[in-house]
């Protein structure tokens, strides 16, 4: 159903989009008050970039649409899922075990390591690379918590990313052949699905954060992500 904005959200939509004086708030780069290793740029296009480099913690990095909903302000990241895919397939077999074969399917060459759930509990040990286990009771359900190498060359931490849950029917004996979709933005990106942005003078805050306006935003609103980082190397020179 599509809701007509009210005169008073459009007042909104019109104050929030032109960064008049009337919310003393432009578009521009903001940065966390309690880290200014967190940035949010919110650009005149009504689009956002979010990035969180703080040294040793987990690296993030999200971009967006802002919209109006009801007089209030809104983000929506177009990263939308934040769980890998599972495909397998079994095979019948006689034993007093159940093997396990896990590989995974990427065009990334780094290291990737899995923890086991099996039927909703952690196993035993990380498994790295393609790698098999065995498992003495019955899979009835099975999914992977799944870790990437630390990249040292920037760094940079990158949390962990849960795969969907399947549910084999299997009995003991039999071999269950697992793949694992993943797809490498997901270790970095932070979804935003319709996330509150509050409007405050020269400030913003997203998910309890504080964020502080730093200058315009309006020489960076046409750059990509790694032209900017370089154009504000060149500003710090």
């Amino acid at each position: 159903m599509i809701k007509i904005l009210t005169v008073a959200s459009l007042i909104a939509l019109t104050v929030f989009m032109t960064g008049c004086a009337a919310t003393g708030l432009p578009y521009g780069r903001y940065l966390s008050v309690r880290d200014p290793d967190i940035s949010l740029v919110l650009r005149e296009d009504s689009t956002f970039v979010y990035e969180k480099n703080v040294p040793y913690e987990d690296y993030e990095r999200s971009s967006g649409r802002l919209y109006i909903l009801g007089g209030d302000v809104y983000m929506d990241s177009y990263c939308k899922e934040d769980k890998f895919d599972v495909s397998y397939s079994c095979k019948k077999g006689r034993g007093e075990r159940i093997v396990v074969n896990v590989s995974y399917d990427t065009d990334d060459k780094r290291g990737y390591c899995f923890l086991p759930h099996i039927n909703g509990e952690d196993s035993e040990g990380l498994f790295c690379g393609p790698f098999r286990f065995e498992s003495e009771v019955p899979v009835q359900s099975l999914n992977f918590k799944v870790n990437k190498d630390v990249d040292f060359a920037l760094n940079r931490f990158f949390r962990l990313v849960d795969t969907r849950t399947v549910h084999p029917e299997m009995s003991m004996g039999d071999t269950l052949d697992v793949s694992v979709k993943i797809v490498d933005s997901l270790f970095t990106c932070k979804v935003f699905n319709r996330a509150p942005l509050k409007i405050k003078r020269k400030r913003v805050v997203l998910d309890g954060m504080t964020f502080k306006r730093e200058r315009p935003e309006s020489k960076f609103k046409a750059m990509d992500y790694e032209e900017r980082k370089q154009e504000e190397r060149r500003e710090t020179l």
